[in-house]
């Protein structure tokens, strides 16, 4: 492993506040991380924001393929260096958010079975938010994922409806998976020291909730679960009726009120007590013709 710390010090590594730069150090947590993914030589691995490879010398050592997607230019070298001995890694000097789904996915394999995506990342705090909505919402062919993020963030997905921390980004996993706290890392982990602790999150794609939507319709009702969920928390206080009435979803409040009686869901309701089932039939009943064009 690099030794981060020594490069910050003698000026080799600066870095970035605007990036929320903090690269891990430890290098057991490192190894726990990477043993939680729990990789077979045939698999694929996406990891956000390598930064001095922590993680991604012991990914390429277990994994089929490694992608890489780092953000900083001043780190290129520093990658190339530490995974020099790999010819299983690719890396893509680009914003996570702005590279297209199809550069991620696995290569091309002759195998009859698909090859297993795995995404396993210390994530940048700064736009956690963002990579975990993009991983739930589009990047679909990712199988499994172990995270290391903020604690705050890693409360958010594994909160329950009606509580303070329960959100958009609760919904999104729920959707996905049953999320799994595995363990804390504190700030002595990294260099520089954030202000915060840390968590690694299991999220496993096989622990989805099933049945949720019709499977002839599957991809617009889902659409219609990430577009129902936005509307609701970027409306918090407002009951469904008025969300969809406010989103366009419903003409008129008789109608709102059709439709959420049509999903089961009980008539003054917020989105914030709603959980991903509830959320589904929601979606479900949208999505099935019953809302205006």
């Amino acid at each position: 492993m690099i030794d981060a710390r020594a490069f910050i010090r003698n000026g080799a590594i600066k870095p970035s506040r605007g990036l929320g730069q903090c690269f891990l150090t430890d290098a057991n947590v490192a190894k726990r991380v990477v043993d939680a993914a729990e990789l077979t030589p045939g698999d694929h691995v996406v990891e956000v924001g390598p930064g001095v490879c922590a993680l991604t010398a012991l990914l390429c050592e277990r994994a089929g393929t490694v992608i890489a997607v780092e953000i900083d230019g001043r780190l290129t070298e520093t990658i190339k260096a530490a995974t020099a001995a790999y010819d299983n890694f690719v890396l893509i000097q680009s914003d996570f958010l702005k590279v297209d789904a199809g550069a991620l996915r696995p290569p091309a394999t002759s195998m009859a079975a698909p090859r297993r995506a795995v995404f396993v990342s210390n994530i940048p705090y700064y736009i956690s938010t963002h990579i975990l909505t993009r991983l739930f919402e589009e990047l679909t062919f990712i199988n499994r994922a172990v995270v290391m993020m903020q604690k705050e963030v890693a409360g958010k997905l594994l909160a329950k409806p009606s509580t303070a921390q329960y959100c958009m980004l609760s919904l999104f996993a729920g959707l996905y998976c049953k999320p799994e706290k595995l363990f804390s890392v504190t700030p002595q982990s990294f260099a520089p020291q954030p202000k915060v602790d840390s968590a690694v999150v299991l999220l496993d794609a096989r622990t989805a909730p099933s049945g949720l939507f019709d499977s002839e319709r599957a991809a617009v009702e889902r659409n219609m679960y990430f577009r129902i969920v936005r509307a609701s928390f970027s409306n918090r206080r407002k009951t469904l009726e008025n969300v969809l009435i406010h989103s366009g979803l419903a003409e008129d409040r008789a109608r709102a009120s059709d439709l959420v009686k049509s999903a089961g869901v009980a008539e003054k309701a917020r989105g914030e007590s709603l959980d991903v089932y509830e959320f589904a039939a929601l979606a479900r009943v949208l999505a099935a013709g019953e809302t205006p064009q």
